[in-house]
């Protein structure tokens, strides 16, 4: 059968890949796509050194065919891919309810005029805003970086919580540390806390506004960014369905003495038993925080170092996605919903953005703030179209 998303992919070119099962096609995309990634971190730095130094020669990244590899990767995925993952995928918002609203229209008009230099009046200094982070935060240099030195510029009270982002960290020890900084940061302002939260940062943030009630009045809103809040396809792929790239990462992790409790924490099981037989749901536990939710469906260029798995899951999985997160995941229950578009990947919003960049990751940050900070008669508040959106 010709693949849908390739069309020029032909019998001849795929006789070798048809002996191959569709689980070992797929244990082999995610292999690859778990080593491409970092590789392929490696050459974007290259390529942006290279560009920044003016030469006008072959670039490392086309001297080294990485849309060639892509192509094939692709070729090799032609099938399709059922499992029980891709039955997880969006069962949060299925099953505990579908965001309040589509506000992306209001975000937009809000991106504007930050890029315009307009900066909301929402923005108040009675607030004070802390960033969370995610997994492996520690190990990218400028996380969040860009957007509290933002924020600050603009004479606002933005602090950076440390949490543990090894892939050891388990939520609940998180949550423990978020508590204590939350706690220090009311008690030391007497301010409202806005919370903006990356990746699993959402997650250990939301799992302390859920195990600590005596937070919830500390909090204005929270600001969830691609998190993987119903759980991450690719995490539980490792741990429940892939046995040699879970054993290939705990061989090296072990040398560390590292785990994979962070993975576990995002797997489809562990989610659903703490926000559904738990009752942790963070639009349940805090009915009065206002929430926002981002999520994207795109990578930059096939040379992001999210390219490869944000194919795996396309073709396996059929969902859009991140490169790390898929889009029916990150969409909290109850939330105001914010979907991104094609130049958006899970780095995006809180890496470094470069000079000239035209979508920053600190504007789209302080863009999510602002629409959450708005009161509802200030919102559009489209109804929310699941067929459009997933």
């Amino acid at each position: 059968r010709a693949c849908a998303h390739t069309p020029h992919c032909q019998n001849s070119s795929r006789t070798h890949v048809d002996d191959m099962s569709c689980s070992s096609k797929h244990h082999l995309i995610l292999s690859v796509a778990t080593a491409g990634a970092v590789a392929a971190a490696l050459v974007l730095v290259l390529r942006r050194r290279w560009r920044r130094e003016g030469s006008t020669s072959e670039t490392p990244v086309d001297a080294l065919g990485i849309a060639d590899l892509a192509q094939a990767l692709q070729t090799l995925l032609c099938g399709e891919g059922t499992s029980q993952q891709t039955l997880w995928i969006g069962w949060a918002l299925r099953e505990l309810g579908p965001p309040r609203a589509d506000v992306t229209g209001d975000f937009d008009r809000e991106l504007a005029r930050i890029q315009s230099n307009v900066h909301p009046p929402q923005l108040s200094g009675e607030y004070v805003y802390a960033f969370v982070p995610g997994l492996l935060s520690s190990y990218s240099p400028g996380y969040f970086t860009q957007s509290v030195e933002k924020l600050k510029g603009l004479g606002l009270d933005a602090r950076y919580i440390g949490v543990d982002s090894t892939v050891d960290a388990a939520s609940v020890k998180n949550a423990a540390r978020i508590r204590l900084a939350f706690r220090n940061l009311h008690q030391s302002t007497g301010k409202q806390i806005v919370v903006i939260a990356h990746s699993k940062g959402a997650i250990d943030a939301a799992w302390a506004l859920a195990e600590y009630p005596e937070l919830r009045p500390w909090c204005r809103a929270f600001v969830s960014i691609q998190a993987p809040y119903g759980g991450a396809a690719i995490a539980d792929d490792i741990c429940n369905d892939s046995k040699p790239v879970r054993e290939m990462l705990e061989t090296i992790l072990a040398r560390f003495d590292l785990g994979l409790a962070s993975l576990q924490d995002m797997s489809y099981s562990a989610r659903r038993q703490v926000l559904e037989n738990d009752a942790r749901d963070l639009h349940t536990v805090a009915p009065g925080l206002r929430i926002l939710s981002i999520a994207s469906s795109g990578c930059p260029s096939l040379v992001s170092p999210l390219s490869l798995l944000r194919l795996y899951l396309r073709e396996r999985h059929g969902a859009g996605s991140d490169g790390l997160v898929c889009i029916a995941d990150a969409i909290l229950p109850g939330s105001l919903a914010v979907i991104l578009g094609d130049d958006v990947d899970h780095g995006t919003p809180v890496l470094p953005s470069l000079p000239g960049t035209a979508l920053c990751g600190h504007d789209i940050v302080e863009a999510a703030i602002a629409t959450a900070l708005c009161e509802d008669d200030e919102l559009h508040l489209d109804p929310w179209d699941e067929s459009k959106k997933l």
